[in-house]
Parts: structure tokens; C-alpha cells; sequence
């Protein structure tokens, strides 16, 4: 009767995994109709894309590349034809076999972790390890290079460690030395959290839905660098971070040197903030989101404690909080509808040559979070343009220097502030058929002398914007060459069926995809070129190459030839412009004391040698240009004094909050070259205006 009744229970066990392992290609299949039917230029199932999505998977799963090698990858070949088949059910037997393998190296990490930290760690002089942006990551060749990989992580970790207990005196050898055991455990511990995350699941079903997860992001990567596959959670997150209007407990978490979660700050408005009783530094016991009480963080990393606090449904959570006197105290603090530091727009006056200029700092395209209330950016932005307009502005400088884009519609809406009538651009599906971009409202907000600051860093949402006026000679873009993206993504949700994409059903999961490519309205694009400025100025991140062009699977534009009809802006004088800025860089002892130190501008890769003797100098190297730039503070003479719009000033005096960020800003943008010498060029655009 037992063994009839443990028959009975291992085959309910075998049918309830297989069931779940079969998720997988009923998950897959619908991704990849969707991509299919919906993706700017979908790919083929070929054995370039197969590879991809499969290195994709184990780097999903492997990001410190100490769990598989290349030869584990390659091994999945006979698994590799089904990964975007739609036709097949084979992915069954791939995350069935992976999840075998996966457990395997888990248990075997775990013994050559404890096999790596169970003694004095060694350290060899030409030990060194390579960090950076260059190229896509790859795995050691076979396991014995895998092993070797771990070993130089257990030693970085050790180096780290100890470097951080450095005080005056001490050396990184002694203090190895001293506290050699210590060091190793931390290590042990940390490395555990950083790679094992099979910690994370109660049984073989949250392990088998992890892996489901991991093919069906890889599937996605391997379509372009912008389509993503996320659960419900994330998307939730990713509409919050394009709003204006989402809802947070208004902390912001961090960890202390003994790695427990600290609040590392305060939102501003917030509830926490306004009751007083948090405090930053304060170590969190515990935390109860309804009837859930957690109290091991140590294995959670930051971005996911953070999103489990903020991204859940309560709108009530208990912390149990240590001071650093070390009383204890239990709090209550609401969710609440707040504007986070992104999405405020604040607008500054720049006062200097006789002339006064408008400055607007846009780091994010946000939309409201409602339909029916208008307080996107573009409707901020105009507000704040009306404010200084009152104060009688000579010139606008709008940045979106960091700016990594956004809501295109809002970027649009924006552009016509300051173009009355006229297409703003193209899109291109992958149909092959144009639909032209738009701004409804007719009418100019602003129409005096306009600069866009860009940089490497602008992307998307906030390159068609500087496209656009560029292409009206309706602004003068003044920095660097952006980023180089310009493609749009929609979401889709992702049923069981791709049948029921419109249904009203809570989805299984949503997919971000590449839909379509944005055009100027010369029928160009700046898909992996970047649009470039009018007057370039010195970019100490051109070394770095961050760049859409750098990644292998980021698409190709072209040329569309649709004549759109636009009425363009008087040339600008730039040969008089650039001539005039080339004097002062020459004369400027910031501008050549910059260039003469180009060897220490960020670079795209540093090297750190792994040992005690050298270690400490060489995790210096980041360091050197925050270095520089201390130095160069030095040398800065701004052209300009900054204050704020009479209306403005109003609510700074009476707010000390907004008194506070006042005082943040204004010391920044005084240590901003860039923005000093666009200044320079906005008055001389605007004293070479016709009268």
C-alpha cells in the first residue's frame, strides 16, 4: 500500500513539473508571434539568432560567469532550433535538461565556494581583472577556466573588503592578515547572495518558472537592444518611471558597511519626510507590507527591496527601525501620489553680458499618469517658459544633456512650442508605410532665440526633439554627438494565446517591442549615427563609446523618401558663432588645462591588479577624473549670475525645501562648463539677431 501510494505521489510530482517545464514553449511560442507580428524588422530563426538567444539565457542566469562555460552553451545545440520555433514543444526538454544542469552547478558553486574561502587566500603580483563597456561578455572556454574565474573574484571581494577597513597606518597586507577570517566569511556570504540565486526558491516549480523567465528575456534581447520581456511588476515599475503621477512611500533604501539595508534618503514631500520620525542611517529591522512580514534582507538587493516596497499594492507599510543610538522604533508611512526629483521642472534665470537667459533642465520625457490631467513635461516645460517670458528673457537654453528619453509625444508636443505649423517627423513600421508626426495645437509659445544643450547621453525621446528643431533651423544645438537611438517601443501584453492580445484578462506578462523607426523630416535618420551639434563642445566621455552603434544587435536605418512640405528658419551665422567660441576655448585656462589631462577623462575600460601591494593606487584609477575635475573647479570663471523668475521667487523664499534646491542648483550649474560657454554662444546668437 506505501509504495502504491509514493508511486501515486511521484508521478503527481513529475506532472505538475512537466506541466510547468511546458510553460515554457506554450510562453515562448506567444513571445515570438508577437515579436513576429509586431517588431520593426523581425529576425529569422538561423543559427547566428539560435546562438544568441542561448548566450543570452546562461548570461541571464550567470551574469558573473562563474556557474557555466562556453562549452555548456555550446551544448545546448540540440536544443538551440526550438528556442523561437512556433511550431514546436521541444523548449519542454531544453528547461528540463537546464534545470538539471542548473541545480548541479549551484551545488557545485556552493563547494568550490567553500573550497575557495576555507583558507588564506593567495595573491600573485600579474594578478589583474578588466572592468568596462567594451564588447558583449564572455564565458571562460571550459571549467577549468570557470574555476579560475571564481577564484579571482573570491580574491577582488577579499581586496575589497579589506580595503575598506583601511585606516591611517594600516596596510591592505596587514589588514588581510588581521582579520583573514572575517574577510573570507563576509566574502562567502556575499558571493552566496551576488550568484546563488537558487536561494530564492521554495521548491522546483519557482525554480523551473525562474528559468521560463530567463529564455523568454533572452528570446527578446536577441531582437534588439530596446525589446524586453518583463512580468506584470516590472511593467508597473516602467510606467511609473515615464509618470509624473506615481505613488511611492517616498524612501529611498541603501546599505551600510555591514551590508544590512539602511534608508539611504528621503523623498522631499513625502510622507516620511513630512512625519519626521525617519531618518537616514536608520537600520531596518523589519518590514510588514499587509499581512507580510519580512525580516531577512541580507540576500535582496537594493533594486529589488526597493521594489517590493513600492511596486506592491499596500498603501500601508510597518517599519521596524534601529536608531543609531540604538533605540529601536516602529513607524507607520503611507503610500502617497508624489512627483519624484525627475520629474520636476525647474526654470532658472542666467543673468550676464548684459543679457538674460532662460534655463530649462529636462532630464526625463515623463506624460501624466492620467488621461484626463495635463501635467506631462511639455505642459511643465511651458509653464516655466510663460514664467520667464513675464521676466523678459532675451534667450532660452533648454538641456537635455542625460536626457535617455522617454514619452515620444510629449517630446513632440514640446517641439511645438516653438514651431507654429508643420510635420515633426516620420514614423516607419514594418510595413515599410510612413505615418507623419505631428503637434496638434497650432500656435508658438516662445519664438526668440533658442539653444538645445545635447550630449552623448541624449537618446530618444529627446534626439527627436533636437532632430526636429535642428531640421527647422529652429534651434542651435550646442554639446556633443547623442546617443545614436532612434527607434520606438510599444508594450503588449502576453496572454496564453496570442488569439486573445486585445482581451480584458490580466496577462501572464507584457513584451516592450521595437515597433517602428523615428525619420527626420528630410527623410534621414540618426539610428546609430546620432544627431550632431551645430557647435561641438570638448566631451570628456568620448572615450567610453556608449553608443546604440556599439551593440551587435541594434538596427540599421535608411533613407525615406517622402518630400514633407516645412518651412525652415533663417540660417544660422555659424561660421561667426564657432569662430567666436574657438577664441575663447583657446584663451579659456579651463578648456586647456581639460585637454592637457585627456589621460585621465573616462575611459571605456580600467584594469585593477589583484594585489595587496598595488590595489588600493589602482582602484584610484575611476577616481582620476572626479580628480580633475576637483582641480579644475579652480579654473572656472562663470559668465553669469543665476537666480529665478519673479513668480518663482516668490515660492522659493517661502518654501524652505524649494529654497534648498534653489541653493543645489545654482552651485551647480556655477561649476558647469558647458553650460557657461553655451551662454557665451546664446549671447552672441542673440546680439547677431537681426534688429
Amino acid at each position: 500500500m506505501f509504495k502504491h501510494l509514493l508511486l501515486l505521489l511521484t508521478f503527481i510530482l513529475f506532472s505538475v513539473s512537466s506541466i510547468a517545464q511546458c510553460k515554457a514553449s506554450q510562453r515562448s511560442k506567444v513571445l515570438v508571434q508577437t515579436l513576429e507580428r509586431m517588431h520593426y524588422a523581425p529576425i529569422k530563426n538561423n543559427e547566428e539568432n539560435q546562438q544568441r538567444v542561448a548566450h543570452n539565457f546562461f548570461l541571464g542566469l550567470d551574469p558573473y560567469r562563474v556557474l557555466f562555460s562556453e562549452t555548456d552553451v555550446k551544448n545546448t545545440g540540440i536544443h538551440q532550433p526550438y528556442f523561437m520555433d512556433t511550431l514546436s514543444d521541444n523548449n519542454c526538454a531544453f528547461i528540463d535538461a537546464i534545470m538539471v544542469l542548473y541545480t548541479q552547478r549551484i551545488n557545485q558553486f556552493a563547494i568550490e565556494l567553500n573550497a575557495g574561502t576555507s583558507k588564506a587566500i593567495s595573491f600573485a603580483k600579474d594578478d589583474s581583472i578588466t572592468f568596462g563597456y567594451a564588447g558583449t561578455p564572455q564565458f571562460a572556454s571550459d571549467d577549468e577556466g570557470r574555476k579560475k574565474r571564481l577564484q579571482k573574484l573570491i580574491r577582488l571581494h577579499c581586496l575589497l573588503n579589506a580595503n575598506e577597513m583601511l585606516e591611517d597606518g594600516s596596510t591592505l597586507s596587514e589588514l588581510l592578515k588581521k582579520n583573514d577570517a572575517e574577510i573570507r566569511e563576509t566574502v562567502k556570504l556575499d558571493l552566496n547572495c551576488d550568484i546563488n540565486k537558487a536561494r530564492q526558491f521554495e521548491n522546483d516549480l519557482d525554480q523551473t518558472n525562474y528559468l521560463i523567465e530567463c529564455l523568454l528575456s533572452a528570446i527578446a534581447e536577441a531582437y534588439d537592444p530596446h525589446t524586453e520581456y518583463f512580468d506584470a511588476a516590472t511593467k508597473n515599475a516602467f510606467s511609473k518611471s515615464l509618470s509624473s503621477d506615481g505613488r511611492s512611500f517616498g524612501l529611498f533604501i541603501s546599505e551600510n558597511e555591514n551590508h544590512e539595508k539602511v534608508i539611504g534618503g528621503l523623498m522631499p514631500g513625502g510622507h516620511a519626510w513630512r512625519q519626521n520620525t525617519v531618518n537616514v542611517g536608520d537600520k531596518i529591522l523589519s518590514v510588514q507590507l499587509g499581512i507580510t512580514r519580512l525580516v531577512d534582507f541580507r540576500c535582496m538587493n537594493i533594486a529589488e527591496f526597493e521594489s517590493l516596497i513600492d511596486n506592491g499594492p499596500e498603501n500601508k507599510m510597518i517599519l521596524e527601525l534601529e536608531k543609531s543610538s540604538g533605540e529601536k522604533q516602529v513607524v507607520m508611512i503611507r503610500k502617497e501620489l508624489v512627483r519624484t526629483e525627475e520629474n520636476v521642472i525647474n526654470g532658472l534665470l542666467l543673468e550676464g553680458n548684459d543679457k538674460k537667459v532662460g534655463y530649462i533642465s529636462l532630464p526625463a520625457f515623463y506624460s501624466s499618469g492620467s488621461f484626463y490631467v495635463d501635467n506631462g513635461c511639455a505642459n511643465d516645460v511651458g509653464k516655466e517658459i510663460l514664467k520667464m517670458k513675464n521676466d523678459g528673457i532675451n534667450g532660452l537654453i533648454i538641456d537635455v544633456r542625460n536626457n535617455g528619453g522617454g514619452d515620444l509625444n510629449e517630446a513632440i508636443e514640446l517641439a511645438g512650442l516653438f514651431i507654429d505649423v508643420g510635420p515633426m517627423g516620420m514614423l516607419l513600421d514594418g510595413t515599410g508605410k510612413p505615418s507623419i508626426l505631428k503637434e496638434l495645437n497650432k500656435g508658438v509659445l516662445y519664438s526668440g532665440p533658442l539653444v538645445i544643450m545635447i550630449n552623448g547621453f541624449s537618446a530618444s525621446a529627446s534626439e527627436i526633439l533636437a532632430a526636429v528643431l535642428q531640421d527647422y533651423n529652429r534651434a542651435l544645438l550646442v554639446g556633443n554627438a547623442t546617443y545614436g537611438k532612434s527607434t520606438a517601443q510599444r508594450i503588449y501584453p502576453l496572454h496564453s494565446n496570442i488569439s486573445q492580445m486585445n482581451a480584458t484578462t490580466q496577462p501572464l506578462a507584457y513584451v516592450k517591442v521595437t515597433g517602428s523607426m523615428a525619420y527626420r523630416i528630410t527623410g534621414n535618420t540618426h539610428q546609430k549615427t546620432g544627431v550632431q551639434p551645430h557647435i561641438a563642445l570638448t566631451d570628456v566621455y568620448a572615450q567610453m563609446g556608449i553608443t546604440e552603434a556599439a551593440y551587435p544587435t541594434s538596427l540599421t536605418g535608411s533613407f525615406v523618401d517622402k518630400p514633407l512640405t516645412y518651412k525652415k528658419f533663417p540660417d544660422f551665422p555659424l561660421d561667426s558663432l564657432r569662430a567666436k567660441s574657438n577664441r575663447r576655448m583657446a584663451a579659456s585656462e579651463y578648456e586647456q588645462y581639460l585637454l592637457a589631462n585627456k589621460s585621465r577623462w573616462q575611459k571605456k575600460e580600467f584594469t585593477l591588479r589583484l594585489d595587496p601591494l598595488h590595489f588600493t593606487d589602482e582602484l584610484k584609477k575611476p577616481e582620476a577624473f572626479a580628480e580633475l575635475n576637483k582641480e579644475l573647479q579652480e579654473k572656472l570663471k562663470c559668465p553669469f549670475v543665476i537666480t529665478a523668475a519673479e513668480e518663482s521667487l516668490f515660492l522659493i523664499k517661502m518654501d524652505e525645501y524649494l529654497s534648498e534646491v534653489f541653493e543645489y542648483q545654482k552651485a551647480s550649474l556655477a561649476e558647469d562648463f558647458q553650460l557657461h560657454e553655451t551662454f557665451n554662444i546664446m549671447c552672441d546668437l542673440i546680439s547677431l539677431q537681426p534688429k
